[in-house]
């Protein structure tokens, strides 16, 4: 039995030309484009896979022409509904930025968002703290570690050669990691 399978749509609006990649070659090639279509490749044989998604990435950054997309692409730039191409949007733009209702939505629209992005922050900032913690401690121990061997007799350039690797980083470590191990011998 074959099951019908929905096809997805996913369009990004994106301020600058994120494909461009500016070089001689690619200046030729790769000319600043309106639209990108991204398909499924299987990189092996080159065939396309239709995985059923269609990634549509739209660049705003391309000149705008008279062209259905560089209309949308001028009205999607545009701050004045009164110089919108197209009406849909003109009055979505007027209904959410000039009527109480339509300000009031996006005002509680952005409220949850800016919710969501410190709730996001609080636990990356939490996670950072962790990391760092967690790097410090690793520092201590090697530098606790290049100290008990430097205690022992065992010189600098051997701590370097057989563990750290480099003898400025054993007298880093040494110095100003632990300064009293340099008092130590």
């Amino acid at each position: 039995m074959v099951q019908s399978c929905v096809k997805n749509c996913f369009i990004f609006i994106c301020e600058k030309n994120i494909f461009y990649k500016n070089t001689k070659k690619n200046r030729e090639a790769n000319k600043i484009r309106k639209i990108y279509h991204i398909i499924s490749v299987i990189a092996e044989t080159g065939d396309v896979q239709d995985d059923k998604v269609e990634r549509i990435y739209v660049n705003l950054s391309a000149p705008e022409d008279d062209t259905p997309l560089g209309k949308l692409i001028h009205d999607l730039k545009s701050s004045n509904p009164d110089d919108m191409y197209y009406s849909e949007l003109s009055e979505e733009f007027r209904y959410y930025r000039e009527t109480e209702e339509g300000v009031r939505k996006m005002y509680k629209a952005w409220s949850s968002y800016e919710i969501e992005l410190n709730e996001k922050d609080k636990a990356l900032q939490k996670k950072d703290r962790v990391i760092r913690k967690q790097e410090q401690e690793l520092k201590e121990k090697d530098a606790k570690f290049v100290l008990y061997l430097f205690k022992h007799d065992i010189s600098i350039n051997e701590i370097a050669d057989d563990i750290i690797k480099t003898e400025e980083i054993a007298l880093k470590v040494l110095s100003s990691e632990i300064p009293e191990a340099v008092n130590l011998k």
